[in-house]
């Protein structure tokens, strides 16, 4: 039987050869998809220090420990932006928009929002 060639080269698509190949590759592409999805998730992490948080933890406790029946008020977000972006309009998300701004205005947040 003779084998087919391409271009003066053998065809090894269906040989042992070839199907060792195809799985070293399949296996390096995996491995870099991989190591490239875990790279882009550490970079978009972000390093966030737990002493703000472990106060307003501590504020809460004071708050419930000290007997009151209001709710602590949330930490402020230091005058974060915020963009909301709209893909449709509708009465539903007319009604998110509006909430939304609500929200960013009890939390000092400099919510901005967009039509898609």
């Amino acid at each position: 039987m003779q084998e087919a060639t391409t271009c003066g080269k053998k065809d090894r698509t269906n040989s042992k050869e070839g199907i060792e190949t195809m799985k070293k590759m399949r296996l390096i592409t995996a491995l870099t998809v991989a190591a490239a999805m875990t790279f882009g998730l550490a970079a978009c992490g972000g390093s966030s220090s737990s002493e703000p948080a472990a106060e307003a933890t501590s504020e809460a406790a004071a708050a419930e420990s000290a007997g009151g029946e209001e709710a602590a008020a949330p930490a402020s977000a230091d005058g974060a932006n915020v963009t909301l972006i709209m893909a449709q309009r509708d009465e539903f998300l007319s009604t998110l928009e509006s909430g939304a701004k609500d929200a960013a205005a009890q939390l000092g947040v400099n919510l901005q929002t967009q039509d898609a």
